[in-house]
């Protein structure tokens, strides 16, 4: 087998980031997530592991994350347990429903936020939260965003589940070496968003009287808006909403073969559909205005999932 020839600086420089911030999401505490960082590549330079190619190296290295954070979290709880306030002021109450329907459900269904390809990440980093999150067992990805409306009829606070997408326009996040860990090298699309989890999105809609649309979602670059004449072209070829993310998540995702549902709230009648001028605020308007009913839907949706997987 050929190995993986590295050098330790240039490593140590390129994921010290990502082995300190996947800690963190354990430990919840900066100087601790950095000294799991330091002991991770301390273990690395003594084993003098051999590694097939650079992502074996980076798996490896998010494993020994993983599991030095929990190792810490036991130690700390069994050490610290009066130290914990009982009282958290903190958090509004209108957010208690959500966070406590997510809590409810076992760690492995608990999901994942996401980075945005126009912020200047490659697409390696946009999806890596999604590859720690399957990492670290989630099996469901719910995706939610905002985005402008192609389809005749949808209006500014509509809601259209996602039943398929359109990613052709930005790079695939599985370019490159691939870990066969992760999935095999050319998965199949042909379900992406899984029908059972489409299905519990309809039922919650429905219980809460809540107009829900369907169709095919297309991801661009941004950050700039679309041009009337994009916008022609993405109906033509068969979108029915149009924004900057997600659909390189779902290809990461279905990539590892999580279970995927997402949740588009329109923001706006995309360019040339509208007259208007887009700007950012009139889409950030829009969204706060729907974020009500949207958290209603999200909410009563992951409560159906939580029980339907415990049965």
């Amino acid at each position: 087998m050929n190995t993986y020839d590295y050098n330790i600086s240039d490593i140590v420089n390129k994921y010290s980031r990502h082995v300190a911030m996947l800690s963190y999401t354990y430990t919840k505490n900066i100087a601790d997530a950095e000294d799991i960082a330091q002991d991770v590549f301390l273990q690395l330079v003594k084993s003098n592991k051999k590694f097939e190619n650079e992502e074996h190296l980076r798996a490896w290295l998010f494993r020994i994350a993983i599991n030095k954070s929990k190792n810490h979290l036991k130690s700390f709880w069994i050490s610290h347990r009066s130290d914990f306030p009982t009282e958290n002021t903190s958090i509004h109450e209108k957010d208690y429903d959500l966070i406590l329907s997510v809590l409810e459900l076992e760690p492995k269904y608990r999901i994942p936020i996401h980075l945005f390809y126009y912020e200047g990440y490659s697409m390696s980093d946009v999806v890596l939260p999604i590859r720690l999150m399957k990492m670290m067992g989630a099996e469901i990805l719910f995706l939610t965003n905002a985005s402008g409306g192609i389809q005749h009829g949808f209006e500014a606070g509509d809601f259209m589940m996602i039943t398929d997408q359109i990613a052709s326009f930005v790079p695939s996040p599985l370019i490159g070496p691939n870990i066969e860990e992760f999935g095999e090298r050319f998965p199949d699309m042909s379900h992406i968003y899984d029908e059972e989890l489409q299905g519990v999105i309809r039922k919650s809609a429905d219980h809460l009287q809540i107009d829900l649309k369907e169709g095919t979602y297309i991801q661009l670059p941004g950050p700039n808006f679309e041009s009337p004449a994009e916008i022609r072209m993405c109906k033509a070829i068969g979108a029915d909403a149009v924004g900057m993310s997600t659909a390189c998540e779902a290809i990461a995702a279905n990539h590892m073969g999580m279970k995927i549902c997402g949740i588009s709230c329109i923001a706006n009648p995309a360019a040339g559909i509208s007259k208007k001028p887009l700007t950012h605020e009139e889409v950030q308007q829009s969204a706060d205005r729907a974020a009500p009913k949207f958290q209603k839907l999200v909410t009563e949706c992951i409560c159906r999932m939580g029980k339907s997987l415990k049965k």
